[in-house]
């Protein structure tokens, strides 16, 4: 039952992401043509700092209020009690954020003389608020995830067309993500009251500080992990400007797209693994070792295959403009392989075994050194290559880092070829 749970929540979250992959497959190489390097580069600045509140705003709970409710998936009430102490937060969260840009825009003169753009995209900060993929993925229901993104990426495209022709229509582009997002927070939050019976109830302030306290170190780790994952695009724009922007982003996105095929298969097993560990540790580390197998060779195999396709093909996507791109999507391949490793030794052993704290100060200690580094590096040469070379030191580092902190637990006999399956239950 539980297996065939865990490969429809897959095929639900891997039909999301197959939107995630061909829906851009349409509208970015248009965006990238119609818009150009600058506007679009202009566009995705935006975008980045908008991600920076949506970080805020989701603080945790995408990793703590899924793994509580999917322990106490039977528990009705206490279900109740965990989505509006969650919400609540972020509520509050969302307007303290929207205060704070308002705040940047009145102060900051380059800010100030963009300020629409700011304000309509702010309604993607709004959407992820009510868009609660934490209950879904906690109950293990995704193919209401599948629902609601596709939704609102069939929405985004067909708008996109109808609105955007040149240019001068760049400011439909943050209008139509937040309509997009908008929609799936509308869609969902009736299905989580009506369908799932999700009525309101009132929460406490223990209730709240419980969900603060729960999420705060994940909130550290997914703060640290973002920040230096979306500033690169933020501090190419402002060291290099937003025609390098683009560049850097649409490279970007093509390796995000790539990564989407793993990232599926980890967030459909993260609830399993969850429950599978409070059953039986020894089936759990099992479970682990497999999906560990499985998802390093297709990242070994899709390394391999970008950098074995010819670059012409790339422009199919991109645009023949866009050759600095090509470059920066092989060279950002290699994150896909990290990427992997740092989720199967954080996402899916560090905080099922409840070592969250750990988690998050193996990014914490190296995204405070790549705030330093990066900026420093862009101020004294201005090459973005140099720029992606110290994000894939970083992510290699947080790998050693946690391979050494669970080797320092006892839990080392994992990664040996000759697992023995007696002695490794005594050191757990």
């Amino acid at each position: 039952m539980l297996k065939n749970k865990v490969i429809e929540n897959y095929i639900s979250l891997l039909l999301i992401q197959g939107a995630n992959f061909l829906l851009p497959l349409i509208t970015l190489p248009y965006l990238l043509k119609t818009l150009g390097a600058e506007k679009y580069g202009n566009v995705v600045f935006v975008a980045t700092i908008i991600q920076y509140f949506i970080l805020i705003t989701e603080y945790g709970f995408n990793l703590s209020a899924t793994r509580q409710i999917a322990i106490l998936k039977d528990n009705k009430m206490k279900i109740r009690k965990i989505f509006y102490s969650v919400i609540v937060i972020k509520i509050i969260f969302m307007l303290l954020s929207f205060l704070l840009l308002c705040s940047l825009i009145y102060l900051i003169p380059t800010l100030n003389h963009q300020w629409k753009i700011y304000l309509l995209s702010y309604g993607m900060v709004v959407g992820s608020v009510f868009f609660p993929i934490w209950l879904f993925q906690g109950i293990e229901r995704m193919k209401y995830i599948t629902i609601f993104h596709f939704s609102s990426k069939l929405c985004f495209t067909i708008l996109l067309f109808v609105l955007v022709h040149n240019s001068k229509d760049y400011l439909y582009v943050p209008l139509i993500n937040s309509i997009g997002a908008l929609l799936t927070a509308a869609l969902s939050m009736y299905v989580c009251i009506f369908k799932f019976d999700i009525k309101f109830i009132k929460v406490s302030k223990k209730d709240l500080l419980d969900q603060l306290h729960s999420g705060f170190h994940l909130f550290i780790s997914a703060a640290s992990y973002q920040i230096y994952n979306i500033s690169n695009t933020f501090f190419i724009g402002i060291f290099l400007g937003n025609t390098w922007a683009g560049y850097y982003n649409a490279g970007e996105k093509v390796i995000t797209m790539a990564k989407q095929f793993l990232y599926t298969l980890f967030q459909a097993y993260y609830p399993h693994l969850v429950k599978t560990y409070s059953v039986d540790k020894l089936l759990y580390f099992g479970k682990w070792k497999k999906l560990s197998f499985f998802s390093v060779g297709i990242s070994i195999i899709g390394i391999i295959v970008i950098n074995l396709v010819p670059d012409n093909w790339y422009y199919i996507v991109l645009s023949s403009n866009f050759n600095e791109s090509v470059l920066i999507l092989k060279f950002l391949s290699i994150s896909i392989l990290l990427s992997t490793l740092m989720n199967l030794l954080g996402n899916q052993m560090m905080i099922v075994l409840g070592f969250s704290k750990a988690f998050s100060t193996s990014y914490l200690y190296f995204v405070l050194i790549y705030l330093i580094v990066a900026p420093s590096i862009l101020t004294f040469n201005n090459n973005a290559y140099l720029l992606i070379a110290v994000q894939l030191c970083l992510e290699f580092f947080i790998v050693l880092y946690r391979l050494l902190f669970l080797k320092k637990k006892n839990l080392g006999l994992l990664f040996k070829t000759d697992f023995n399956q007696s002695k490794f239950k005594k050191s757990i």
